[in-house]
């Protein structure tokens, strides 16, 4: 039930452990182990079954570990957008895309 860290609580110690249980509601829990990142980039391709549509690199900044801005194009070399934008398209291609898919890249 979480995401773009709503529902979602950080663990620094056990004695957050209570609190998330709690805030969860019920015994089903996702453990992530923290990753520490410079930046967070999404790539939107569209897909028509055949052929697919990327969108420019975006920048996601957060505050409180929530989605807070995002600024397009994002503020990154013109190398590194052509490598993001590749994977995704590459991810839609394998997924045979028909719809709308945003990738985040970390």
């Amino acid at each position: 039930g979480g995401y773009d860290g709503h529902g979602q609580k950080v663990i620094r110690s056990e004695a957050d452990l209570e609190e998330a249980y709690v805030l969860a509601d019920s015994a089903d829990c996702v453990l992530e182990e923290f990753v520490n990142f410079d930046l967070e980039i999404s790539v939107i391709v569209s897909g028509n079954g055949k052929d697919v549509t990327v969108f420019p690199v975006q920048e996601n900044i957060h505050r409180n570990n929530i989605l807070s801005k995002t600024i397009v194009p994002a503020r990154i070399s013109d190398s590194l957008a052509e490598k993001a934008k590749a994977m995704a398209v590459k991810i839609a291609e394998q997924l045979n895309l028909s719809g709308t898919l945003c990738v985040e890249m970390f």
